[in-house]
């Protein structure tokens, strides 16, 4: 429709961030959006291209992977929500202590190692979420009830007493090696092909419904 960018509407969320039919069109690169100095400086350096002070539309197109990015000295991603393009998002090594990557709905693949995370947040909008590694951090919980396509998910070396993915159907390689589980239900992950469980807890493990399962470690 030739007339399609007449029927555009904008909200006003707040007075920082402005809306084009629910899509984020501009957001400013500053204190409220992105707390963290180091964060909002990185944005800044690598993605304001017109040194405007703001992320606009074209600009937020760009920003699809944090893969490979080196994030030496952020100690918070809050902001990362008006990243709408994201998919791949890789971190490791540094000192976070929180997460929450609940309204990436585009989000494919996350990496989180070695942060000192006590929190990881997901949400119903991370449908699209496949891969999740979080291993080396100090979680006690780990909800991944609503990540319908996770199919990967390794969550080792934290202090996680429990964990639920009777959901998650689409699980083929879960890895929760040393935790503090006395016990892990995988009856429902069908798919499942390899399962390290070992350095835990669990006196019995029902692997009797994976028959697809081709690994298992649980020394």
């Amino acid at each position: 429709d030739d007339n399609s960018s007449t029927n555009e509407y904008a909200i006003k969320v707040d007075s920082n961030v402005r809306i084009v039919g629910a899509k984020f069109a501009m957001i400013p690169l500053d204190t409220k959006n992105f707390p963290d100095n180091t964060f909002r400086k990185i944005l800044s350096d690598k993605y304001d291209y017109n040194n405007d002070g703001n992320l606009e539309l074209r600009e937020l197109l760009g920003i699809t992977d944090f893969w490979g990015v080196d994030f030496k000295g952020v100690e918070s991603f809050k902001g990362i929500e008006y990243l709408e393009y994201l998919t791949k998002f890789e971190v490791s090594d540094l000192k976070l202590n929180s997460l929450d990557v609940s309204k990436c709905a585009k989000l494919e693949r996350l990496a989180v190692t070695n942060c000192n995370l006590s929190s990881l947040t997901f949400g119903s909008a991370n449908q699209n979420l496949r891969e999740v590694d979080c291993s080396g951090n100090n979680l006690t919980k780990l909800d991944v009830s609503m990540l319908k396509s996770l199919y990967r998910l390794e969550c080792w070396n934290n202090k996680l007493t429990g964990i639920d993915v009777s959901k998650n159907s689409e699980l083929q390689d879960f890895g929760c090696w040393k935790n503090n589980l006395t016990a892990i239900d995988v009856s429902k992950n069908l798919k499942l092909r390899d399962l390290y469980v070992g350095a835990n807890s669990i006196s019995t493990l029902d692997i009797s419904k994976n028959e697809l399962l081709v690994e298992l470690e649980c020394s």
